[in-house]
């Protein structure tokens, strides 16, 4: 089965030119998807077929990950199912370049920017997770348990997401009487220490190498360069954020 076979033309939405050239796409997907399959590989349960419980495992989140990218799926499992298996670390190699290409063919075709794929797979995570998003691109994201709202940020903050991530958050909280405390752990707040404490968070640079062993264990693939950052810990009471300068200016 080929891209021409199933006649995909750019989405009309899109302009003509992809802003990355197919190359560049390849060589940035190339880390993520090398990881994905390498964790689906090492969860193949002894005496299984390889493939197909490959195959299985990437079937079964058609409706998650390819909801309205059927065609695209349908390609991915048929290179997979045609691909030779020789040895396991062959077999890893060969899927992990078909995958790769076939995804920067894919949105090279339809014109979808790194940006924008990074944006969806931000948005669909947390929806998974069941969190929060509060903005429009999934850069920041809230997560509620206990008496605690703590807020995810997963990449550099700008102006205009901060205010729309605070206001949404203010949303949560003025409706949720038991959150008592906003936190947050990023190498963002390390990185802007006296901004955050400016705005009236009590800012403290996590040293625990036990914490940070935690923290660089679960970042995810757009975080990983920044697993050797400094990071820090912003904590609020849910009075002093209800009384804060930045509340008080988007409520004007």
């Amino acid at each position: 089965m080929k891209f021409k076979d199933l006649d995909i033309k750019p989405l009309e939405n899109r302009s003509e030119t992809n802003p990355e050239t197919e190359a560049e796409i390849v060589r940035q997907l190339k880390p993520f998807f090398e990881s994905k399959i390498k964790e689906i590989l090492l969860n193949v349960p002894e005496n299984t077929d390889r493939k197909q419980f490959i195959i299985k495992q990437i079937t079964a989140s058609r409706e998650v990950w390819f909801t309205g990218m059927e065609d695209l799926l349908d390609i991915i499992l048929a290179k997979i199912e045609s691909t030779p298996y020789t040895t396991d670390s062959e077999f890893e190699v060969n899927i992990t370049h078909e995958v790769v290409n076939i995804f920067a063919k894919y949105m090279t075709v339809h014109n979808i920017s790194l940006e924008e794929a990074r944006r969806k797979f931000r948005l669909t995570t947390i929806e998974q997770n069941k969190d929060i998003p509060l903005d429009k691109d999934g850069i920041t994201y809230c997560s509620l348990y206990e008496d605690i709202a703590e807020v995810h940020i997963t990449k550099g903050l700008i102006a205009t997401t901060w205010t729309e991530a605070v206001s949404n958050l203010l949303e949560i909280v003025s409706r949720d009487e038991k959150i008592k405390f906003i936190k947050m752990k990023s190498w963002v707040v390390a990185d802007k220490l006296s901004f955050f404490r400016g705005l009236g968070f009590n800012v403290n640079i996590i040293t625990d190498e036990k914490e940070l062993a935690i923290i660089q264990a679960n970042l995810d693939e757009s975080m990983r360069e920044k697993a050797d950052a400094p990071w820090a810990e912003a904590t609020m009471s849910r009075e002093d954020f209800l009384n804060s300068k930045i509340v008080k200016r988007i409520s004007k």
